[in-house]
């Protein structure tokens, strides 16, 4: 039984171990935001009808200032994602794999110590 615990102690240790250069990556600063997805319909808008949706697990993708990925996250059923980074100025995208749909356009942000960059992605989706 002690040598189930200590394996088990060990085992949370190394674990834990591994999430430190998160932690120092971001040390509370990063990029949040939402990604909207419009039009939701064919044809014209009507009055009362939604124009505009969450885009729910879509990846996206931070890039530094030479725009090398840096880091990535999926946005949650409403659209909402958080990304840890360090102080400074990125990019911040929707990636899409293999098709021209939907087209999002990227957003500048800059990342201050300690503090999260609220930003907004709208994505078309193609829809006529």
């Amino acid at each position: 039984m002690r040598r189930l615990v200590r394996c088990t102690l060990c085992l949370s240790a190394a674990c834990g171990a591994g999430l430190a250069p998160v932690a120092a990556q971001g040390a509370g600063s990063g990029v949040g935001g939402t990604v909207t997805l419009w039009p939701t319909q064919p044809g014209p808008q009507r009055r009362g009808e939604a124009g505009t949706a969450p885009f729910a697990d879509a990846t996206i993708e931070l890039r530094d200032a030479r725009g090398r990925p840096i880091a990535t996250s999926r946005t949650d059923a409403a659209g909402r994602f958080r990304i840890p980074a360090r102080p400074g100025r990125s990019e911040v995208r929707v990636r899409i794999h293999n098709s021209p749909l939907p087209r999002c356009d990227s957003v500048q942000a800059v990342v201050q110590a300690q503090q999260t960059v609220d930003v907004t992605i709208a994505c078309d989706s193609g829809l006529r």
